[in-house]
């Protein structure tokens, strides 16, 4: 019987912006061992094509959006769950008029940037020239970069199945404490994740668990030959949901509890589940 991993990116796979080779030649050892890999993740898929065209990635199936958008390898749609406009609306005004905050929201395939005062402040967020191509477009010199103004996201055609949410200065606290209010306040329509220092929203009961199972289902799959690997609290539904879980050593001391393994590195995993 095939296994499958499915594998958070960020803190996980992605380290430092760049994929370890150990890690490659694991995946290619363990896909040639007739096993599946997907992607387990938050963000969008426009934002993994770079990361699987650049290493060479076979993926069999796609869990984005932190489970609220999901493809299966020639990324036909599983599944798609959109957020109400009006919702998306009212938490965005309220989180930017925190000015503690950044935001961007997703559909399963594009990434808009919220514009604000605050983007030019995240400068953990943007690299240089990315902070350069966004205060341009502010001041409307170029569209290298596409941002939307507040008001465009009670457009019902946006179609949003993500909001990342991202704190100022990688702001933990401010995080957690967003995603309580966010709970609190929408919890009737969505839920709120903290990732580190982001805050992750999707529609109500959305969750890379709750994306896994319509993937392991399609592969007629058994729990126990399920393996799951993340580093941070948007990966909880998964450690909760598989015992065959993995974090890291890195990872904050409560959520390594969570997980079945702590291991060092990504590659230990696959080292792992073929022993």
């Amino acid at each position: 019987m095939s296994k499958l991993l499915a594998s958070d990116i960020d803190g996980t796979l992605l380290l430092n912006r760049k994929i370890h080779h150990k890690s490659i030649e694991n995946i290619d050892r363990f896909k040639n061992d007739g096993n599946l890999f997907i992607l387990s993740t938050g963000r969008a898929l426009c934002e993994l094509d770079s990361i699987i065209n650049e290493y060479k990635l076979d993926v069999d199936a796609y869990v984005l959006c932190n489970g609220a958008f999901i493809l299966d390898k020639s990324l036909n749609i599983i599944e798609d769950f959109k957020i109400d406009s009006d919702i998306v609306y009212k938490i965005s005004k309220y989180v930017l008029s925190t000015n503690n905050f950044t935001l961007s929201v997703l559909d399963g395939y594009k990434s808009y940037l919220i514009k604000s005062k605050n983007i030019l402040k995240a400068r953990n967020l943007f690299n240089l020239n990315s902070l350069k191509k966004i205060y341009k477009m502010l001041i409307n010199k170029s569209s290298n970069l596409e941002l939307l103004n507040l008001n465009h996201l009670k457009d019902n055609d946006l179609n949003i199945n993500i909001m990342s949410i991202y704190s100022l200065n990688d702001n933990v606290e401010k995080a957690e404490n967003l995603k309580n209010h966010l709970n609190d306040e929408f919890g009737e329509y969505i839920t709120a994740y903290r990732n580190k220092y982001f805050v992750d929203v999707v529609f109500k009961g959305c969750s890379k668990a709750t994306g896994i199972e319509k993937v392991c289902k399609n592969f007629n799959l058994a729990d126990n030959n399920v393996y799951v690997i993340g580093d941070s609290w948007n990966d909880l539904s998964m450690f909760e949901r598989y015992d065959n879980s993995y974090t890291f050593t890195y990872a904050e001391k409560t959520l390594q509890k969570k997980a079945n393994k702590v291991i060092d590195s990504f590659h230990y995993c696959i080292d792992d589940i073929l022993s």
